[in-house]
């Protein structure tokens, strides 16, 4: 059910998986790696989604083109990479241990993670300062001690809690989140009410003026309270939810025109425009990817 690889420059014990049929997203390959550091520049490059953690200070990266900017890697954070995105680490100054761990899956493109992504950088980085991703993934590499399936399954289930905490988590900044493991429940009942609000009628036209009414609020009020609880504006929660419906429409098989008129997009341009605003991507390289 899985093979099992050492490298000799420290630890990493690299757990793959086969395919196995039916299951998307799936958990395809896991690695540990402790040593020490190894001053160089590498290059890599994943045919499948790529979440790649940092338990200690790991020098620079720069993703997409080597004349891109190098941004440093502090510890406890995670970069989620699109399948065939290359990125470079430059760790000729770091000294002492290294910590780190990645792992890969497919299918994270039905998942919501693609909305993550930071279009102009050409990944997401998460910041894990409680360590729950962290001991999440360490638990993903350590699975196969369960032997052959139970040891996949094991590697899974560590697989469903990261991508929920990943697209549960706290925006920070455009492709930069905060993981909390109570990012659910810390949502106020004043946010699941006007997200129950926002989400009525998707395809109605809908004002704030009538959002706060409803909410017997001012306009002003609901704004500057959901923008701090949430981290947009209600309409653009609003415009993401019309989104995150479209893409689930594109996956089906639905014509651009039929979901533009069915989530209350003037036509099937409008939309194209606004999907592409949400998560950097025309709808046919949605549907391509």
């Amino acid at each position: 059910m899985s093979t099992r690889n050492t490298e000799k420059s420290g630890i990493a014990d690299a757990i793959t998986w086969p395919e196995l049929a039916g299951v998307t997203p799936a958990v395809r390959s896991a690695a540990e790696w402790r040593g020490q550091h190894v001053p160089c520049i590498t290059r890599s490059y994943h045919r499948f989604w790529a979440l790649d953690y940092v338990f200690l200070p790991h020098g620079s990266v720069r993703v997409g083109s080597p004349r891109g900017p190098w941004r440093v890697r502090p510890p406890h954070t995670a970069h989620l990479y699109a399948p065939c995105t290359p990125y470079w680490e430059d760790t000729r100054m770091e000294k002492g241990p290294r910590h780190s761990a990645w792992v890969l899956f497919s299918g994270g493109e039905h998942t919501g993670l693609a909305g993550l992504l930071d279009p102009g950088r050409g990944y997401a980085c998460f910041l894990d300062p409680q360590g729950i991703l962290g001991s999440l993934l360490a638990q993903a590499t350590r699975s196969d001690d369960e032997g052959g399936e139970a040891g996949f399954w094991e590697a899974q289930a560590a697989l469903c809690r990261v991508l929920h905490l990943l697209v549960n988590a706290e925006r920070v900044d455009e492709g930069t989140y905060r993981v909390n493991s109570a990012s659910k429940s810390i949502e106020s009942k004043f946010v699941r009410e006007v997200n129950r609000l926002l989400g009525r009628d998707l395809a109605a036209p809908l004002s704030l003026a009538r959002v706060a009414a409803e909410m017997h609020v001012s306009v002003s009020a609901l704004s500057h309270r959901y923008k701090r609880e949430v981290g947009m504006t209600p309409m653009a929660a609003r415009r993401a939810l019309r989104i995150h419906h479209a893409k689930i429409r594109l996956a089906r098989g639905f014509p651009l025109k039929l979901i533009a008129q069915e989530l209350g997009f003037s036509d099937a341009f409008h939309l194209s425009k606004a999907f592409k605003q949400v998560t950097g991507l025309a709808p046919r390289h949605f549907l391509r990817k």
